[in-house]
Order: structure tokens, then sequence, then C-alpha cells
């Protein structure tokens, strides 16, 4: 959260809870939201192609009524989303995969975003993966895909004719049914390793991609050198690269930021009165990205996250303690900005924005006094 001099709610109230009209209470768990969704890479940060890492393996899946619902694994440990794009091979360039915006044929290494289905759709992924493993096409290249339905798709291919001819070929063959499938705007690719496609999505669907629960540890994906609880998902919005969203339980986003907003040495009843705070402030600004579809960011424009990787034992006790606990006036949840200095004393809120509201009242606060940040212009 941005740390400004303005504030509408003093964390020493929670700390103290000097003031008994405000309330602290274990909140109806039906209310409060289960996951949440946190926009990792988005707009200007947004990502073309992703290298995703588990620490066992991967398992694709969708959620439906707070439920994790695998669809199947994926049996390797690192994965790259991409964009079903056009595509120019650098070969061993790190930047191996450059999105193309020209689409001629007459490019050497031109990868496309055309497709072949072969066969009929399937109702699930058994019916598919069965109908996959018999296809016995030469020099083809044959996957999975899910946009609500499973199908099998083969290519890709730089243009609609290179893929009609290959489509011929494959009917000479086999005899397979098949339909060519021309490019979108919210397709993904999984490639492995050796850059073959695994499996292709529409982003639509919200496939999230998790790491297997093995033994004891915990499972985690990491994303640029950061691991996360949870599952991660490319979603392609309109006139954008892939927004990337990692999604997961309200109380185990709280683990990544509390420590990222206070020192996980500071003493457990600041910890706990912090993550109070941040789980309201994150349920009161739930929608604030709506418009990307996921609730919060990673930053100080809502709460600093660090995933996993910042998570700290003291912290994570903090919010387990405190598990489902928000402030409320009159019964009604509140916004709980909180700073990391008020200069020694706060301001009422009719000074700060056009409503006046009793729980936001100026009070001295000596603990901001004479600290290293307490003056500033």
């Amino acid at each position: 959260m941005k740390k400004t001099k303005v504030i509408t709610f003093l964390l020493l109230f929670l700390l103290t809870f000097a003031v008994n009209i405000i309330s602290t209470y274990s909140h109806d768990k039906h209310v409060l939201p289960y996951y949440i969704k946190i926009g990792l890479f988005f707009d200007k940060t947004e990502k073309s192609e992703l290298l995703l890492e588990s620490n066992t393996t991967f398992e694709a899946g969708i959620f439906s009524e707070d439920k994790f619902i695998s669809l199947f694994d994926l049996n390797v440990n690192k994965i790259t989303l991409r964009k079903d794009e056009f595509y120019i091979d650098k070969g061993l360039n790190p930047e191996k995969y450059v999105v193309s915006a020209n689409r001629s044929n007459n490019l050497p290494g031109v990868g496309g975003a055309y497709h072949i289905q072969i066969g009929q759709n399937f109702a699930n992924y058994i019916e598919a993966h069965k109908f996959l493993n018999s296809i016995d096409v030469r020099d083809i290249q044959a996957y999975l895909c899910y946009e609500d339905e499973w199908r099998i798709y083969a290519g890709p291919y730089a243009n609609e004719f290179e893929a009609k001819e290959e489509a011929r070929n494959i009917n000479l063959d086999c005899r397979y049914e098949t339909g060519i499938i021309k490019p979108s705007g919210t397709r993904v690719q999984v490639v492995d390793e050796k850059n073959n496609i695994i499996f292709i999505y529409d982003s639509s669907c919200e496939v999230y991609f998790m790491s297997r629960k093995v033994g004891r540890d915990d499972p985690v994906v990491s994303v640029g050198g950061t691991s996360y609880r949870g599952g991660i998902t490319a979603k392609r919005l309109p006139n954008s690269d892939m927004t990337i969203i990692n999604k997961l339980p309200l109380e185990e986003y709280l683990y990544g930021v509390i420590p990222a907003e206070m020192p996980a040495s500071w003493p457990m009843e600041a910890l706990k009165a912090q993550a109070i705070a941040a789980r309201g402030f994150a349920v009161t600004n739930f929608n604030k990205y709506k418009r990307f579809d996921f609730n919060l960011c990673t930053t100080t424009y809502s709460q600093v996250y660090k995933g996993y990787s910042g998570e700290h034992p003291n912290t994570n006790k903090a919010v387990d303690e405190t598990r489902h606990t928000v402030i409320t006036y009159d019964n009604k949840l509140i916004e709980p900005y909180y700073h990391s200095d008020s200069g020694g004393h706060t301001e009422d809120s009719e000074n700060i924005w056009l409503n006046k509201l009793p729980y936001i009242r100026g009070v001295e606060d000596d603990f901001s006094s004479d600290t290293p940040h307490s003056t500033w212009s």
C-alpha cells in the first residue's frame, strides 16, 4: 500500500483498540472470499512468453465453486506459456520466439497460429488422450486443446494454405475428419523444454497450472525467480499480450503480504494487527482491477505481495491466529488503510476526502514522532 501522509485509518487503533466503537470480529467465512486473484504481470508488464517451474510436477485445472478441479497431469516440472501467435524462430537467441506482425509464409522460421483439428470434440480428457495416442500420421505434431470441450489439434502452421495442404495429407493417409482452426486472440500454448506443444487452451476458460502436492513440502510455482502458492494462468485480453494471474486462498495470499508491509521481527500483536488490516484492505478493494480480470496487484498500488518467497513463520502465525478477522463499524466492513509513518498526527477524513466518517478522526501518534521518516515535504 502507498505509504502516504494521508491515511484513512491509523494502525495505532489496531494495536491499542483505543476506539471502542470500532470492533473486530471473526467474519462469516461465507462472506469473505475464499480465493483471490493477484495480477503478477499486466498492462505495461504483460508477457508474450513466460517460463513456469514447479518444485514437483505440474497439473492443469480449473476452479469451480471455490474448488480446484484437475484436468490432467502434465508430468513435467518446467513449462512455457506462450501466445498462440505468429513467431519467428531465433534459434539460440534468448528471445527465441519473437512475435511477428508479418504473417507472410516467405519468412524463414515462421511459426503460426493456424491449427488442424483432427477428429471430433471429446467430453473429457480420458477420451481425448486415448484418441491422441491412437493417431498415426507421419511428421505432424498433435496435441491436446481445451476450449470447454477437449479437442486434438496438429500444427502449428504459418498460414491457412499450409494448414489446408497438411489437412489433405492427413485425410489421404488416415481418413481422419479434419478442420482448419484459424488464429484466436484468446488462445495460449503450453510448451515443454524442447519446444514441443503439450497443450493449448482458450484463456477465457481460465486454466490454471499448479504444482502437485508430494510429501510434506508446500507445492509452489516459480515465476521469474519468485515462488507462489496456488495456481498460475495466462489470460489474453483484447489488444494485449498475456496477463499473468496468481490465484490462491485469501489467507495464503496474506502470508506473502504481511512480511512485506511490516518486519517479521516485530511483536506478534503488531503482526496480528497488520494481518487484520491487510485482510480488510484486500476484501474492500476486491474489484479494483476488475478490468484486467483479477483483484489486486503485487505493488504499493494495492499491497506489496512477495508470494511464497517472501513468507516468514512469524507472520504466517499472525495470519493464522487472526483467520477471517476483519474490522467493522456499525457491522459494516471498513477499508482499513494503513501507513508506515504519520509524522506524529493523523487527519480527519473530511480534510482529505469529501465524506466525514466517524471512525476516521485525527489523533496524536506519539509512536511516529521524532522518527527517521516523521518529517518530509
